[in-house]
């Protein structure tokens, strides 16, 4: 009961009044009762004037049909109040039906306010979610721009420091051209040298190439997971969204019972 008035204050007071408003009405009714009881018991005087009234106009009338008259007007009087009560009666039953309309009215009033109050909740709610998903995107991206960026600065100094190397290499080259005639041998040895160091750069560069078709392919999985993951909790938070709303609209119907 104490949730009902936390969430719903204005339906409670609403509905205390009313009943209020309908005990009120109760006590005042049984006040009228008592004053038509009052009114029943009163026509006796009236009836023995009306005979006394009666007897001098009429002089030698009988008695019986003076008696009966008295019957007759009596009745008339009781059918016009049984009459008039009813009526009453009535016009109390459709005022007490139009203010239960009114109640009815008023809760389903209330309710479609807090029905509108939760959907703006839900929408705010959404809302922060995809705010909060983009601003992860967004540093997502970010964190990505400045990988490659260093990437892209890590494969610069290496590309500056090959050239540095080939421009040595050349000089050794020229060097050891001029030294053919002298050290034919040395040159055969720095050619196979060059050989093998050509060799273990390939097979470098093709390591290079594996690790960063990994990385990639490690990369992509990683993106997939977090897609997936993100759609389990969406699909979580619908249904814990679902389930609120089960249960809440569940304490409105017995609320209402």
């Amino acid at each position: 009961m104490w949730q009902i008035l936390h969430r719903n204050p204005r339906a409670f007071f609403a509905a205390l009044l009313l009943h209020l408003f309908l005990l009120g009405m109760t006590l005042v009714s049984a006040d009228w009762f008592a004053g038509e009881r009052k009114q029943l018991r009163a026509p006796r005087v009236i009836q023995a004037t009306l005979v006394e009234e009666t007897a001098v106009s009429v002089g030698t009338a009988p008695a019986e049909k003076l008696h009966q008259s008295q019957k007759v007007k009596r009745k008339a009087e009781e059918e016009t109040r049984r009459r008039a009560e009813e009526e009453r009666l009535a016009q109390l039953r459709r005022e007490q039906e139009a203010m239960e309309q009114q109640r009815k009215a008023e809760e389903k009033r209330l309710a479609a306010l807090a029905a509108q109050r939760k959907a703006e909740a839900e929408r705010k709610a959404r809302e922060e979610a995809r705010r909060k998903a983009e601003a992860e995107r967004k540093a997502r991206e970010e964190a990505q721009r400045k990988a490659a960026a260093e990437r892209k600065a890590r494969e610069e100094a290496r590309r500056k420091a090959a050239a540095e190397r080939k421009a040595r290499e050349e000089a050794q080259r020229k060097a050891a051209a001029e030294r053919k005639a002298r050290e034919e041998a040395q040159r055969k040895a720095a050619a196979e040298r060059k050989a093998r160091e050509e060799a273990r750069r390939k097979v470098e560069a093709e390591r290079k190439a594996r690790e960063e078709a990994q990385r990639k392919a490690a990369a992509e999985r990683k993106a997939r997971e977090e897609a997936q993951r993100k759609a389990e909790a969406e699909r979580k938070a619908r249904e814990e969204a679902q389930r609120k709303a089960a249960a809440e609209r569940k304490a409105r119907e017995e609320a209402r019972r």
